[in-house]
C-alpha cells in the first residue's frame, strides 16, 4: 500500500511524513485486534473442551459404592442394602429391615445400630424371611 501511495506522489504516510504516526497505530490497533482474536480463540477452544469433558463425565455410569453391583433387572426389595447382591438368605432385624444373612451378621458383630437408619436396634435377633428367599429364588431361576 504504502509503495502505492508513494507512487501517486503522497509520501504524508512514509516516515517522516504528517499521517506517518496515524499509520503506526493502525498497525498497532490491528496488532492489538489479532491478539485479542488469538485469545478468545483459545478461550473458546477451553471452554469446548470443558463442556465436552463435562458431557463425557455425565454420561459415565454412576458406580455404586459396594465393589459388586445389583443385576440391573433385579427388583430392588430382593437386594441386600449391604451387599448390593440378589439376597440367598434374606433376614431381618428387629426394625423391620431385610438384609443378606451374612452381610447384617458381619455388620452387628461390630454395632448395635441398623445400618439404614443408624438409630439403635433393641436387639440383635435376625428373622427368617422365607416369603422373601421364594421371591430371590424364583427370580434367580
Amino acid at each position: 500500500m504504502m509503495s502505492e501511495m508513494a507512487a501517486l506522489g503522497d509520501t504524508s504516510i512514509l516516515e517522516g511524513g504528517a499521517n506517518h504516526s496515524f499509520l503506526q497505530t493502525l498497525e498497532q490497533i490491528i496488532s492489538f485486534e489479532a491478539q485479542e482474536t488469538d485469545a478468545l480463540e483459545k478461550r473458546a477452544a477451553k471452554e469446548e473442551e470443558r463442556k465436552a469433558a463435562e458431557e463425557r463425565r455425565q454420561q459415565r455410569p454412576k458406580r455404586k459404592r459396594s465393589g459388586a453391583a445389583a443385576p440391573a433387572a433385579v427388583p430392588k426389595e430382593l437386594v441386600c442394602p449391604i451387599t448390593q447382591t440378589l439376597m440367598v438368605d434374606p433376614v431381618s432385624t428387629c426394625d423391620g429391615h431385610t438384609f443378606e444373612r451374612t452381610a447384617i451378621e458381619r455388620w452387628l458383630q461390630t454395632s448395635n445400630r441398623s445400618p439404614l437408619t443408624g438409630l439403635p436396634l433393641g436387639s440383635k435377633a435376625l428373622t427368617p424371611s422365607h416369603a422373601l428367599r421364594a421371591l430371590a429364588e424364583a427370580h434367580a431361576a
